[in-house]
């Protein structure tokens, strides 16, 4: 740099002027550069969070209605827009006797509590958010949200907003289930669960088995799943839960098992009717305690259809700030008070896609059909099906208020494991033109495919599907091919409406 005669430059003395930075954590030795680095870390807002979660332990406290962070060692340190803070010592702050979501966060060296609403970009080190049940003084709900520092805030803000929280594939399988039981056994109504990984944006949760839980993340879930239960409340529509159980149902032993009634304005826990359906709603969460929760229903229906056409959108609110959940299963139960079990109920079925309709192609025939052949010649017999199994005509994709709907996967059941098949879906037309994709199945007795192209269908469209048979022995069957038309927009389970 060019320095005039007599007269020194203010940025060139800074230059060289020493900077130790061998007790902080700039990357610059001149104050010039570190003034910079200062300058650079406030204007893109990073980095912010806990470098190393496992330095601090986070708890709340029910009867004093205190939240506590605490060192592992001795101490732990945060990062809010690029600037680090380090605390010796545990920390304490007391929530106020206020229903609802209360966050908790770092603003600069102050642990606050506060119910106003979030950003990313706010210069805060989120630490958790706790739902206060007033009424009840207790916390129901008590999450983990000590991000770590290496994504940054715009990416966790994209993904948040995005996609939300997602689980590992091959995780949180359904195990130890009987489905459609006559009512005689408790193991009818019970249901396990593997154990699994949440991603939440860049916090990886695992969610593990423990038959005596005292870390965080453990939970009950092998050889049936202790599910804690969510519902609404009042005019306000509160959140409230029901402690776990053996049995992933709201139930007294006696009358039917409960749904979350909505009416005239009102959220009611309310018997169901005998001899009716319902549904659990399952879901994978950063709620420390017990991080797999079920919400109930608010549909009883003596139709096995209705109840499965629920709409997730009714059940969960979108548009609060909690988005870290992870839809997992629709439990559907059926009750009836002449089952001899303890929850008068038993697990009629599950789905794992959170579809607000559904269409099985051989439904109202399923008695008459059971299952149908291509005939002697293993290459012949091709089939059309539709809701009438075989009209070409096609059926009519139902009428979804609000929404346009969603073909996004096939579910095929092959009863012979050497069949193979091609699975060609039309909308509307019946020529080369009309095909929106073709399904391959091979070799499989149970197939899910996911991840299809995504098909926009309207109400009142037709849906066509052609079975085209590639190979297989003689009189080979298919017992039955869904669709399912789904809402794809992401929901959370907060209390923010």
């Amino acid at each position: 740099m060019l320095i005039r005669s007599g007269k020194r430059s203010k940025i060139q003395e800074a230059l060289e002027t020493p900077f130790d930075n061998a007790s902080n954590d700039f990357d610059n030795d001149d104050t010039q550069k570190a003034v910079e680095e200062i300058d650079f870390r406030q204007l893109i807002k990073d980095p912010t969070g806990f470098p190393n979660r496992i330095d601090s332990s986070i708890d709340f406290d029910d009867s004093t209605r205190t939240f506590t962070i605490t060192p592992t060692g001795d101490n732990f340190t945060y990062w809010i827009r690029g600037h680090p803070f380090t605390v010796n010592s545990a920390d304490s702050v007391i929530i106020n006797d206020t229903e609802g979501i209360w966050y908790i966060y770092y603003y600069q060296e102050t642990l606050t509590a506060s119910q106003t609403l979030w950003e990313l970009d706010d210069p805060y080190a989120f630490i958790s958010v706790i739902y206060w049940d007033s009424t009840n003084k207790k916390g129901i709900f008590f999450t983990e949200q000590r991000h770590p520092v290496s994504m940054s805030w715009s990416t966790r803000d994209r993904w948040h907003n995005t996609v939300g929280a997602s689980k590992e594939i091959y995780s949180f399988d359904l195990i130890n289930y009987i489905l459609k039981g006559d009512g005689s056994l408790d193991a009818h109504a019970k249901v396990g669960l593997d154990n699994g990984i949440l991603y939440d944006e860049d916090n990886v949760l695992d969610i593990v088995h423990n038959n005596t839980p005292t870390n965080p993340f453990e939970q009950y879930l092998d050889p049936h799943i202790k599910l804690p239960l969510y519902y609404r409340a009042g005019a306000f529509g509160v959140w409230r839960k029901v402690d776990a159980t053996d049995f992933p149902v709201a139930y007294d032993g006696v009358n039917p098992i409960k749904y979350n009634k909505y009416d005239s304005g009102s959220w009611t826990l309310t018997n169901c009717d005998d001899k009716s359906y319902m549904n659990i709603w399952v879901f994978a969460t950063p709620n420390i305690n017990e991080p797999i929760i079920g919400v109930l229903g608010q549909l009883n229906s003596d139709s096995f259809t209705d109840v499965v056409g629920e709409e997730l959108s009714t059940v969960v609110s979108k548009s609060s700030a909690v988005k870290d959940f992870t839809f997992l299963y629709k439990l559907v139960y059926k009750t009836d008070t002449s089952y001899t079990n303890t929850p008068k109920a038993v697990l009629y079925d599950f789905f794992n896609v959170p579809f607000i309709t559904i269409s099985v192609i051989n439904t109202t025939v399923v008695g008459a059909i059971q299952k149908f052949s291509f005939g002697s010649d293993a290459n012949a017999g091709d089939k059309w099906l539709s809701h009438e199994f075989e009209n070409v005509s096609g059926f009519d994709v139902p009428a979804i208020v609000g929404y346009e709907s969603e073909l996004r996967s096939v579910y095929f059941n092959n009863k012979n494991s050497n069949i193979d098949v091609d699975i060609e879906v039309y909308k509307n037309g019946i020529t080369a033109g009309d095909k929106v994709y073709t399904l391959e199945v091979r070799n499989s007795k149970w197939r899910v495919v996911s991840g299809l192209p995504v098909i926009s269908f309207s109400p009142g469209d037709k849906i066509r599907v052609y079975i085209k048979k590639i190979s297989g022995t003689a009189n080979d069957v298919i017992s039955q091919i869904e669709l399912k038309i789904i809402d794809d927009t992401p929901v959370d389970l907060s209390g923010n409406t």
